[in-house]
């Protein structure tokens, strides 16, 4: 750093500092107003500097100098022109009486200081200015600062790159980050502690903001401490472990307070044996310096790290810090840089691989750094002094202020040093003033090359535009904001309902930013629901129905999808075709879990045609089902092996316990879609012999399965089972069946409710018209006859009345009020009718939950002719506080499915399933981070 120094040399270009330069204060007058001799404000240095009101927020009260700065100034002849403000930290009085003259209009100095970025209506053209800009690494949130500066002919430095040979940091608030971080942060572990039942002494520390002074914050660290030393930490925390990352001035400031209370560093390679040992003291806390020596090492074994390597080539490293550090951590006090071309400390898949297997003790983050989504990918959003905590829910992805919430707590205020402005400002002053009188008589309408050598090395490489455009030094930013606008495209969804899957994967795609969400739903209010609490979620009114029928030249269904980059159809299947029209016919990709029916097939040559995807069959079943059984019927391709047989169950239902109706059913998503597949035909191949299920026939096929002998299941084939042997690639195999799981009973009972008319499908008057209807009355207009309805009913079933399996019969149907005076909520058909009282009798209660069970049974025989057996199984419940296991295992896939097109991933176009390499893999690792992996074993050889 240069001396503190004054260079009278260059004062000396200006008469008027020959004659004022060594003023007394006594001299009023100069208080006042400006030397009459005084060159207009322009970037050729007029000797008068500028200080600028800071207004970012109401909370930024800091000043780039302070008064004893200011006096010392203009004591050396330099004019000091300041914005009046009531909130900065030192009065206006405080600088007048140092010597500045207080007014509105600071136009009149070349060059103009201030902390944060300005409003850009209030940048002065042909101007110096020096604040902290936020531009070098092409933030796009300041890129139209950065234009607005280039276009009025600015020179802009920043003190973020004032930095000496060794790009040290001259310029900096640094110390002050830290220790308003560190301060902040041990009062939001107190709180965070008592939500989490622990009383703890950092209940007693305040918000570094409530002090008037550092001397006071300090203080009470001390006096925390003391109790912490007296009373200890609770036994379950024990040790209370603080990481640092980063040796830099803001972690140094962290330390700093952290040294105050009672407290033992241990070194990174102690750190497993003092959290394990079970013997720390917890009359202490505990701290460890994490530089990048300590976890970073080089992927080539026979190497060794060294810093200046790593900065250099960080793509040859990689980081440790997962297993070595993360699993031991209590708080982590994040202080480091971080860029793309570096490891993270901690990544989002890897915090929840740590919850997930119950190997992490983290209760919260301080991220000084305050880089979303950079060394702690899962640091979701900034915080400021207002609301300076959030907590991310690892479980679900969700970030929250519910300091009782579940999650990991973090602080990420993005202006730490306002909390403690007078020192914070005195001491950056004091870093500034050795290079204020250079700036205040540069000319800054040289030419670039020539500032070179005018100005310090130090200041000239933070000059960051001259002339109307960057300079050499950051031309850069041109290329990296265009790579970073690529990267940050936005892309357009349209969801197309909003039913029981659609809550995970709107969750799921609202977690970029880069997305920007539509729903578009006939349930107005669920989309609505759906959309509440998402800034980049929207929703709105429509009807596909509707929507598809043409207004002239284009439909409104063909007008909507034009404004989207791919559109995920979660509407009824029969839909899904005229959908896809409209997609291939716009250019734009389409997503569902539905199965790809004759009508949606013959639209693959014009998908191909239109260069577009169109992915079908990506929920459970069909979905997660192909996806697991390719992956092990390739695998064992490519051994050499073969498929002999292939057996394949799935079914939704509710958990044991909540199992408790006559057909041990609820409807986690359409009733409908449920009762509808219950009449499809099947066909299916078992033992080298073919079987066709006519349609309305499975119920006499059903058969017992044992997935776990804990279950009580029952089976029924699912549709055609051969189309399958085709599209998994064996076609040679034996026996080819995949079926539907349900309870046992539930196939007796809803072969009953077909055979008394409840699944007819045609429109009755009596369901049309406004004339209320009983349900006993339809059902006697569904089975005409004379006597009881009851006796008819039974009689219909060749069982007797009195018969204890005719008794449990008629309970069952009393059980859905069907032979009582319920009136029926009339839907035109007996089987939508019958669909709404399912939904009202058959829906979960409050604390109840679902399961989903799906299991793939094998017969291969490898390359040696060896037989064997192998299972596949999926048993995942639903949350009762949160999704489903249905809408988990349907929403996520698509939702996954759905970014993989957007990125590039899927790049196979058509009307496709997702039964190819290139989309199972990545799809089913997409899966895995989400908690949804399917147990694969052998389990007979023959």
């Amino acid at each position: 750093m240069l001396a503190f120094t004054t260079k009278f040399n260059k004062l000396s270009k200006f008469q008027s500092f020959k004659n004022n330069s060594f003023l007394n204060f006594s001299q009023k007058s100069f208080f006042n107003k400006l030397r009459p001799d005084t060159a207009p404000g322009s970037l050729k240095g007029n000797g008068v500097i500028g200080i600028r009101r800071e207004d970012k927020n109401r909370w930024e009260r800091r000043a780039p100098l302070a008064p004893p700065h200011v006096a010392t100034l203009v004591s050396r002849g330099v004019q000091v022109v300041l914005q009046p403000s009531t909130k900065r930290v030192f009065s206006d009085e405080e600088y007048k009486q140092a010597g500045a003259i207080i007014q509105e209009d600071i136009g009149v100095a070349s060059t103009i200081l201030g902390v944060k970025e300005l409003p850009r209506n209030l940048l002065i053209p042909e101007r110096t200015y020096m604040f902290f800009s936020h531009t070098i690494k092409a933030q796009s949130y300041n890129m139209p600062l950065l234009d607005d500066i280039i276009s009025n002919n600015i020179r802009l430095i920043d003190y973020e790159r004032v930095v000496d040979d060794h790009n040290n940091r001259l310029i900096r608030f640094g110390k002050f980050a830290g220790y308003a971080g560190m301060i902040d942060y041990l009062h939001i572990l107190g709180n965070r502690l008592l939500a989490l039942g622990h009383s703890t002494p950092f209940l007693h520390m305040g918000y570094a903001h409530m002090y008037n002074s550092l001397e006071s914050a300090f203080n009470a660290v001390f006096s925390m401490g003391r109790e912490i030393a007296n009373q200890g930490i609770p036994a379950e925390l024990n040790p209370l472990v603080f990481v640092f990352s980063g040796t830099g001035s803001t972690s140094q400031g962290s330390q700093e307070v952290f040294r105050m209370l009672p407290h033992k560093f241990v070194s990174v390679d102690e750190l497993e044996q003092l959290v394990k040992s079970k013997k720390a003291d917890n009359k202490i806390v505990y701290g460890v310096i994490a530089s990048s020596d300590t976890y970073i090492v080089p992927k080539n074994p026979s190497k060794k790290f060294t810093r200046k390597d790593y900065y250099a080539n960080p793509q040859n490293y990689v980081s440790l810090f997962k297993n070595k550090i993360a699993p031991y951590i209590s708080c982590l006090i994040n202080c480091v840089y971080w860029d793309q071309r570096y490891p993270r400390l901690i990544t989002t898949e890897e915090i929840e691989e740590s919850v997930r297997r119950k190997n992490t003790r983290l209760i919260g983050v301080a991220d000084i750094s305050c880089d979303v989504e950079g060394a702690v990918e899962f640091m979701k959003k900034t915080t400021t002094i207002d609301h300076p905590i959030f907590l991310y829910d690892v479980k679900n992805r969700k970030i929250h202020e519910d300091i009782e919430g579940d999650g990991i707590v973090f602080l990420a205020i993005d202006n730490l040093p306002s909390e403690l402005p007078r020192e914070a400002s005195k001491y950056f002053g004091d870093n500034l003033m050795p290079w204020v009188e250079e700036l205040a008589v540069s000319n800054g309408e040289l030419p670039i090359e020539q500032q070179q050598k005018e100005l310090p090395g130090e200041l000239y490489r933070a000059v960051i535009t001259s002339h109307g455009k960057l300079t050499p030094l950051y031309e850069y930013i041109t290329e990296l904001r265009k790579r970073r606008e690529r990267m940050q495209k936005k892309n357009r969804i349209l969801v197309l309902g909003a039913g029981y899957v659609a809550s995970p994967l709107i969750e799921y795609l609202s977690r970029s930013p880069l997305n920007m969400i539509t729903i578009a739903a006939t349930d107005a209010w669920r989309a609505e629901t759906l959309a509440k609490e998402r800034p980049n979620v929207d929703s709105m009114f429509f009807d596909v129905v509707e929507g598809a029928k043409s207004s002239g030249e284009k439909s409104k269904l063909s007008h909507l999808i034009s404004s989207y980059d791919i559109v995920v159809s979660l509407v009824p299947a029969p839909l899904h075709p005229t959908i896809a029209k409209e997609c291939i016919k716009q250019k734009k990709h389409m997503v569902t879990a539905s199965y790809i029916s004759p009508a949606m097939k013959e639209l693959d040559d014009e998908a191909k045609a239109a260069g577009v995807t169109i992915l079908n069959e990506i929920g459970l079943d069909p979905g997660i089902d192909h996806l697991s059984a390719m992956k092990i019927i390739k695998s064992i391709q490519d051994d050499g092996g073969k498929v002999l047989s292939f057996v394949s169950w799935c079914g939704g239902l509710p958990a044991p316990e909540c199992s408790d109706n006559p057909l041990a059913y609820k409807f986690s998503w359409s009733p409908r879609g449920v009762l509808a597949a219950l009449k499809n035909p099947a066909k299916y191949l078992m033992n080298g012999k073919l079987i066709e299920v006519a349609s309305g026939s499975l119920f006499d096929v059903v058969k017992p399965v044992e997935v776990y002998k804990g279950f009580n299941l029952e089976g029924y084939p699912n549709r055609d089972s051969l189309t399958y042997s085709e599209l998994y690639g064996i076609p040679d195999v034996k026996t080819m069946l995949r079926g539907t799981l349900r309870y046992r009973g539930f196939s007796e009972i809803m072969k009953i409710l077909q055979q008394i008319g409840l699944l007819n499908e045609e429109v009755l008057s009596e369901l049309e018209n406004e004339t209320p209807i009983t349900w006993r009355d339809l059902l006697e207009k569904l089975n005409p006859g004379t006597g009881k309805l009851e006796h008819r009913i039974i009689n219909s079933l060749d069982l007797d009345i009195v018969d204890d399996k005719a008794q449990e019969i008629l309970a069952a149907l009393q059980w859905f009020g069907i032979l009582g005076s319920k009136q029926v909520q009339k839907k035109r058909t007996a089987i939508d009718s019958f669909c709404a009282l399912l939904e009202e009798k058959l829906k979960f209660g409050i604390g109840e939950r679902d399961l989903v069970i799906l299991q793939h049974i094998f017969r291969i025989q490898d390359a040696n002719g060896k037989e064997k057996r192998m299972l596949s199984t999926l048993v995942e419940y639903g949350d009762p506080n949160g999704y489903s296991a249905m809408a988990r295992t349907v929403g996520l896939p698509t939702a996954i499915a759905t970014k993989m097109i957007l990125d590039g991933t899927i790049i196979r176009k058509g009307v496709i399933a997702p039964v190819t390499p290139d989309i199972f893999v990545p799809l089913l690792s997409g899966l895995e981070k989400e908690g949804i992996v399917l147990n694969e074993k052998v389990i007979e050889e023959f």
